[in-house]
């Protein structure tokens, strides 16, 4: 009749009393709370570009006897997981001495694609005009750079050329994620 909660690990001593027969009867008993492990932290490195899995790793809690279960698999000393396919995971950590923790999630996304083969718009130079022009009109975006060839990139999809001779460019696009156009 009297409940007991927020009680923290320990031993404890649990007395009942009946006392429905005008008898009263008392029995006790040793009940043990055990502490529980920490919510695990980890690291999910996402599926590169061309990639199809990601990786995770636990980063706490770490020492001697612990263990994890990832998505209710039986508890393993790994704590890197890797070429992990694109979804949620749940992470729980236990010690010899400690009960399971409480579970971490963790998603790993689907990899990003690389962007579409560049079209471009080219303006020849003029008597007038020395330059030519070379323009990306598609893809453009905001997390997107362009490079006329090489490696150096720009976020700008205009480039000015100084042109003496034919010349053969080799424009890429590339997104946040480091993916690079054909």
């Amino acid at each position: 009749q009297n409940p007991v909660s927020n009680n923290g690990a320990g031993t404890y001593t649990v007395v009942a009393t009946y006392n429905g027969t005008k008898c009263t009867e008392t029995a006790s008993t040793k009940v043990v709370i055990n502490k529980i492990a920490a919510t695990p932290t980890a690291t999910v490195v996402q599926p590169g570009c061309g990639g199809t899995n990601g990786k995770i790793t636990i980063t706490g809690p770490v020492g001697t006897g612990y263990t994890y279960s990832l998505n209710g698999a039986t508890f393993t000393s790994t704590k890197i997981f890797s070429n992990k396919a694109p979804g949620t995971y749940s992470i729980v950590a236990k010690s010899s001495t400690l009960c399971a923790s409480p579970p971490l999630t963790v998603v790993i996304n689907p990899p990003s694609p690389p962007p579409a083969t560049p079209t471009i718009v080219v303006e020849q130079p003029s008597c007038t005009v020395p330059l030519g022009k070379v323009t990306v009109t598609d893809p453009l975006g905001a997390d997107l750079e362009y490079t006329i060839g090489g490696n150096i990139y720009q976020s700008s999809p205009i480039f000015n050329v100084e042109v003496n001779a034919v010349i053969n460019f080799s424009i890429k696009v590339k997104n946040a994620d480091g993916c690079i156009s054909a």
